[in-house]
C-alpha cells in the first residue's frame, strides 16, 4: 500500500514541491478575475489546490494508476 501512495513520479521532494506550487498557482490565477474575493479565499484556494494536485498526481502515477510509467 505504501508503494502505491508514493509513486516514483512524486517520490522525490522537488517534484512534489513543483506539483504543489503548480496547484497553488492555479488557485491564485483562478481568483484574479473575480471582483470581490474574500481574504480567506486567497489562503484557502491555493492551499486546497496544492494539496489536491499532489494527491491527484500520486493517485494517477501510482502502480495501479492509469498513468504509471
Amino acid at each position: 500500500m505504501m508503494r502505491q501512495a508514493y509513486a516514483p513520479i512524486v517520490r522525490e521532494p522537488w517534484k512534489t514541491a513543483l506539483i504543489a506550487l503548480a496547484g497553488a498557482a492555479v488557485g491564485l490565477v483562478a481568483l484574479l478575475p473575480i471582483a470581490h474575493v474574500d481574504p480567506w479565499s486567497w489562503v484557502v484556494a491555493p492551499a486546497f489546490l496544492a494539496v489536491g494536485a499532489v494527491a491527484q498526481a500520486r493517485a494517477l502515477f501510482s502502480e495501479g494508476g492509469p498513468l504509471r510509467t
